[in-house]
């Protein structure tokens, strides 16, 4: 008896999954076509003359206007670009930031200013490259 009501019951959920997987599947198809025919209609924008940019700019507005509305929109889309605009200390960072003792602190900073830039990085690296041979050369020298 027991058996056959969890058989029932995993036969429901089975039946629950693949109806998700499935809408998962269309919603995925939709996404995509959605994705394209706004592609198609940008493209067609930026090479159509005015009235298609009055219309939908919505009215008499400037174009350098529906431009910066249009990169706000790309940023928002971009995934690389909400990566790139992270602050340095996030909200769940700044308690692990907050646990570390002010050396490990400072030596943090200090390697996030050097590897910041690449200047500093590779600055970094013929100074450490540089200081390694000259402790080889001195315990060479001394022995």
């Amino acid at each position: 008896q027991r058996n056959a009501e969890l058989e029932e019951e995993l036969r429901e959920y089975y039946r629950t999954i693949s109806e998700l997987c499935t809408e998962v599947k269309s919603q995925s198809s939709t996404r995509k076509s959605l994705h394209a025919t706004i592609l198609q209609i940008r493209f067609r924008l930026a090479a159509s003359s005015s009235p298609a940019v009055f219309f939908l700019s919505g009215g008499g507005t400037k174009r350098d206007e529906l431009g910066k509305w249009r990169t706000r929109c790309e940023e928002a889309i971009n995934p690389f670009e909400t990566f790139r605009r992270r602050p340095y200390l996030t909200f769940e960072a700044t308690g692990a930031y907050e646990a570390l003792n002010p050396i490990e602190q400072g030596v943090l900073v200090f390697m996030h200013g050097i590897i910041g830039s690449r200047r500093t990085c590779t600055a970094f690296i013929f100074y450490g490259t540089a200081l390694h041979l000259l402790v080889v050369v001195t315990v060479y020298e001394c022995a």
